[in-house]
């Protein structure tokens, strides 16, 4: 397995990276093996339950992959945690990507029904993209 030159990860009894994985490629995000590997990290949980990794960083080189585990998280967190998630970005530019792809899954009745029916309401207001979940889920996305 891939592993980076350094790494600090919480001890964790246990994950639910497996299941954000199975997620994601159920829609056609593949997690490669060190995506697997944070994706365990970033959803590791204690004997309470409770989420160890409080906070997490990232330094992989460009287009290596980042923007697709955070899409694997994202997706997991909303459709299977029902969380809130402020998705920040340098430039509106790359916000705005970000909510486009994510979006998409949502959009596509299609391929996606199952993520469609879970829609409230999506937000397309420049620098107010948002997209609802009727579980409570949402993701806004900011510059």
């Amino acid at each position: 397995m891939q592993r980076p030159r350094i790494r600090y990860a919480p001890d964790y009894v246990r994950t639910d990276g497996g299941e954000a994985g199975e997620l994601a490629s159920a829609y056609g995000l593949s997690p490669d093996p060190w995506q697997s590997d944070l994706l365990d990290v970033w959803l590791g949980r204690n004997a309470a339950d409770k989420f160890v990794a409080s906070k997490a960083g990232l330094s992989v080189p460009r287009q290596n992959g980042k923007n697709g585990v955070l899409e694997m998280r994202e997706l997991y967190g909303l459709c299977s945690i029902g969380e809130s998630i402020l998705h920040t970005a340098h430039e509106v530019k790359t916000a705005r990507k970000a909510f486009i792809r994510l979006a998409g899954f949502f959009e596509n009745e299609r391929q996606y029904p199952e993520l469609a029916e879970m829609v409230v309401s999506i937000r397309r207001t420049n620098g107010q993209e948002a997209i609802y979940l009727n579980n409570g889920a949402q993701i806004e996305f900011s510059a």
